[in-house]
């Protein structure tokens, strides 16, 4: 058995086409995120000065750092206190509005581009405000727990896009999900596990990249006549399809690793390890999710990972029922790029969720569910649960049809 999977194993390796878009999904992941950071633009603190690449990194996590803390009730205080100075000196000035950085620096001064510029345009700030202030009129809420239970109603109130109202088991659902966080929170950076999040969603390139590879398994067989030699032999209809299909899983869990510590490389390498055990509410206050950054991140690749077997075993489904690897490769692709551009049509929006591409852009980040009666599912939970479904039924499936292939 180990001989045949190692034969199928270089049959996909041999795969041209599927190969070539696995090294250039590959490559691409690391370009682009190499560039990403490449391409940070902040000023340094210290003089002003517009800084970019591994500077302005740096910089971004010294930012970062200097607000590290438990953000209890004081702390939270005086925060606002010198976010609310800082707008105020702002707002004093209207010519402040039509001058450039530099020219705020040149004509006010370092000290007050510091005390206003900076401290209004800092994510930090940004978002404590944003999650404090409860309505239209300015009020704030008494801690940053009631914020972030308040936004966490009013969301549920106003329903998934505005659209798609919450019925009282998903209310009931994100709200015992929310009880599960710890408050107050201990803010720092996480620099790199933030990144990992913006950009999980791109690796829904490799699952097409990976089902191009394997897209050949049974239907190249019909292709080039060789179905009609194998399928007679002794294991043709035994251990030849299960050993395809055991190729195929092992090929798309190699490959989908790899692509996944290609990116750790970067951003972890980039940007260090820093704050793995700060809770997932650094980067969004309003998150319900009791989770840690690095616990989010790693539950996304896992995620991933499952939904990369289960078009897998799609894809080995539709290449054991077809006789062209073209369609076997076209349709698994279609549904994971097509899928996030049907994500804007708001009807469509939360059965596009569940293709790969949404789901790894939105699970952890918005609070869709889906609920049947009592029982409630988020994004990733159902996710994780359609696609190792899709698996077990498709992987064992496509080698029986295989095996059922009539020869003449």
């Amino acid at each position: 058995m180990a001989t045949l999977i190692r034969y199928e194993l270089k049959k996909i390796l041999g795969n041209r086409p599927g190969m070539v878009a696995c090294v250039l999904v590959l490559l691409m992941l690391v370009f682009a995120n190499v560039l990403n950071l490449a391409m940070i633009q902040t000023r340094d603190i210290a003089t002003g000065e517009r800084i970019r690449g591994a500077a302005a990194v740096e910089a971004t996590a010294e930012l970062n750092a200097s607000h590290a803390g438990t953000l209890d009730d004081a702390r939270v205080a005086q925060d606002l206190a010198t976010f609310d100075q800082a707008y105020d000196l702002w707002l004093a000035d209207p010519n402040l509005n039509d001058l450039s950085t530099e020219d705020i620096i040149d004509e006010y001064g370092l000290e007050f581009w510091r005390n206003t510029l900076v401290v209004i345009q800092d994510p930090y700030f940004i978002q404590l405000d944003a999650t404090m202030t409860t309505d239209a009129r300015g009020t704030r809420a008494d801690s940053l727990e009631e914020g972030s239970r308040i936004s966490l109603q009013n969301s549920l109130d106003k329903g998934y896009m505005n659209a798609f109202a919450y019925s009282q088991a998903e209310r009931d659902y994100w709200t015992d999900k929310a009880e599960g966080v710890d408050w107050p929170i201990e803010y720092g950076y996480v620099g790199g596990w933030s990144d990992l999040m913006d950009w999980t969603a791109f690796l829904g390139l490799a699952i097409v990249a990976a089902c191009i590879a394997v897209s050949g398994s049974f239907a190249s067989e019909y292709q080039m006549r060789t179905a009609a030699v194998i399928l007679p032999t002794r294991h043709g209809k035994g251990r030849g399809p299960v050993a395809k299909a055991v190729a195929a899983f092992i090929f798309s869990t190699v490959y989908w690793w790899l692509c996944v510590a290609a990116i750790c490389a970067v951003y972890l390498g980039a940007e260090g390890l820093q704050g793995a055990g700060l809770p997932f509410q650094v980067m969004d206050f309003q998150s319900p999710y009791p989770l840690t950054s690095s616990q989010a991140v790693v539950l996304l690749f896992l995620m991933g990972f499952v939904m990369q077997i289960g078009c897998t075993g799609f894809t080995m489904l539709l290449s054991s029922a077809m006789r062209s690897t073209m369609p076997a490769a076209v349709i698994p692709m279609a549904i994971v790029l097509v899928g996030l551009i049907v994500s804007i049509i708001t009807p469509l929006a939360k059965a596009a969720a569940l293709t790969p591409m949404s789901a790894l852009n939105d699970s952890f980040c918005s609070m869709i569910s889906y609920s049947i009666g009592p029982l409630v599912a988020d994004l990733p939970t159902l996710a994780a649960i359609l696609y190792a479904l899709l698996a077990a039924v498709c992987i064992p499936l496509s080698a029986s049809v295989f095996s059922k292939h009539q020869v003449s």
